[in-house]
């Protein structure tokens, strides 16, 4: 594969993976990811936006309705054990 960039961005990558001091490929590798998981985030929130538009509490369920069992006798948390 092979992606060509502008001599300004290219310089500009360099300059970070040099800072971090990681190889180019690793930083456009992370700068990718995070850009993904942001517009991820952003599709997510227009998403629930929208559905927030549209909810009604008169139609919504209990959560014994959804569940099949009340809030009260959820499992609670388990205290965490020490070992020495």
């Amino acid at each position: 594969m092979l992606t060509v960039l502008e001599q300004p961005l290219y310089k500009a990558l360099e300059r970070l993976a040099r800072i971090e001091h990681v190889s180019l490929s690793q930083k456009v590798r992370d700068l990718v990811k995070e850009a993904l998981e942001t517009n991820e985030d952003a599709m997510l929130l227009q998403f629930a936006e929208s559905r927030e538009k549209t909810f009604r509490r008169s139609q919504s369920l209990s959560h014994e309705q959804a569940w099949g069992r009340s809030l009260a006798g959820a499992a609670k948390p388990r205290a965490k054990s020490s070992t020495t």
